[in-house]
């Protein structure tokens, strides 16, 4: 039988867990994630642009609505006066 007399690999460094990170480390570690993650920047990015072209086709929206029905109530029609 053959042995190994290769020196045992070391898989990490850091101690051995204990206990639980918590609400903190817990943060930390998801800042960590958004700040080394390259797809966050181009997320960020579309959530604007998006945010605004919705914002702007509400807008745009309620304008055309209010000139169109300025000086109606909705769901009343005008009666004229004999």
């Amino acid at each position: 039988m053959a042995t190994s007399t290769a020196p045992a690999l070391r898989l990490s460094t850091l101690p051995p867990a204990t206990g639980r990170a918590g609400l903190g480390g817990t943060i930390r570690s998801e800042f960590t994630k958004l700040r080394s993650v390259r797809s966050t920047y181009w997320t960020i990015a579309a959530l604007f642009i998006v945010s605004a072209g919705v914002a702007a086709i509400v807008g745009f929206g309620i304008a055309i609505t209010s000139t169109t029905t300025r000086g109606t109530r909705p769901g009343r029609t005008r009666r004229r006066r004999r």
